[in-house]
């Protein structure tokens, strides 16, 4: 009898060996996982952090263009005004020129 409970308890132990070398196992297996996810992540942190400043760089640059756009557009429409006056200007010299030339002013008054 006490051979048989010997031989059980042998057993149990064996079993137990077994099964404590597959929770290792399993434990190796998942701290390696564990590891492997924890490198992606950082990996992953990384390029984020990356792409995050590639972005601020790229709204900084569209909100300098956009800066500069507006600039020229107002230095356009300045221009686009100085010549219209210019223009203007140049037309009154030309409509006072043909009425104070003789010539001129006796063959537009004709041909009215």
């Amino acid at each position: 009898y006490l051979e048989d409970q010997m031989e059980k308890c042998q057993e149990e132990m064996q079993q137990m060996e077994t099964q404590l070398l597959r929770h290792r196992e399993e434990i190796e297996e998942l701290t390696s996982l564990y590891e492997a996810e924890k490198q992606q992540n950082s990996t992953l942190e990384e390029a984020l952090a990356s792409e995050k400043l590639n972005f601020n760089k790229l709204v900084a640059s569209l909100d300098k263009e956009r800066q500069r756009s507006r600039e020229v557009s107002i230095r356009d429409t300045d221009t686009i005004l100085e010549l219209r006056t210019a223009l203007e200007v140049e037309k009154e010299k030309g409509s006072r020129l043909t009425l104070e030339s003789p010539v001129l002013g006796r063959k537009s008054l004709c041909s009215s």
